[in-house]
C-alpha cells in the first residue's frame, strides 16, 4: 500500500531532472541528494511485508526530514510568533529562507549518520566524520546542495578533524 508520499510533497519539489530515489539510494554517497520528494513511496511500502526494521528505519528518517521541513521556517522564531503564526502546513521563507519542503543542518546530519551505519554496518567515528566534512564543505545530504547552516562548536569539531586528518595524510606521505 503507497503512502502518497511522494504525492503530497511533489509540489514542493525543485525543479531539476532527477529520477526517483529510494531511500537506500539516497544514503549511497555516490547519489545526488537535494530532496526528499525524489524518494518513491511504492518501494518504500513493499518494505514492510519483508522487513519491519528497515521500513520502522526509512519512516524515522522520512518523518525527520518532513518534520524539520515543516519546523524550518519559524526555526529561531519566538515563542509569541509561534502563537501568532502556528503551523499548519509546508511553508518556504523563515531564517534561511528555505524552500517549502527543504530541511535543515539536523536532518544533513542525521542522514550523515544514518549513511554511515548503513555503509559500515555498524559506527565508525572516522566514516561518520568524512561525511559530517562533506556535509560542511560541499553540502553532502543537503536540502540545498550547500551547508547553509551549522552550529559553532559542530563546525569547530569538523575543522579540528579536518586539521588532524591532514597531519595524518603528511605523517604517512613522509613515511
Amino acid at each position: 500500500m503507497a503512502t502518497g508520499l511522494s504525492k503530497k510533497l511533489t509540489k514542493f519539489k525543485i525543479k531539476r531532472n532527477h529520477n526517483h530515489l529510494t531511500l537506500f539510494q539516497l544514503l549511497d554517497e555516490s547519489q545526488p541528494y537535494e530532496q526528499l520528494s525524489r524518494l518513491r513511496d511504492d518501494e518504500l511500502s513493499g518494505l514492510g511485508k519483508t522487513n519491519q526494521y528497515i521500513s520502522r528505519i526509512q519512516g524515522s528518517l522520512i518523518g525527520l526530514a518532513v518534520g524539520d521541513a515543516l519546523g524550518a521556517p519559524v526555526e529561531f522564531r519566538p515563542r509569541s510568533y509561534m502563537v501568532d503564526n502556528p503551523v499548519s502546513d509546508m511553508t518556504s521563507g523563515g531564517t534561511w529562507g528555505l524552500n517549502a519542503g527543504q530541511w535543515t543542518d539536523d536532518t544533513s546530519m542525521a542522514l550523515c549518520l544514518a549513511a554511515s551505519l548503513i555503509s559500515k554496518g555498524g559506527s565508525d567515528a572516522y566514516d561518520q566524520l568524512v561525511r559530517y566534512k562533506r556535509w560542511f564543505r560541499k553540502g553532502y545530504m543537503s536540502s540545498t546542495g550547500i551547508c547553509f547552516d551549522i552550529g559553532a562548536s559542530t563546525r569547530q569539531a569538523i575543522i579540528e578533524f579536518e586539521t588532524r586528518q591532514h597531519q595524518s595524510a603528511q605523517t604517512l606521505k613522509e613515511k
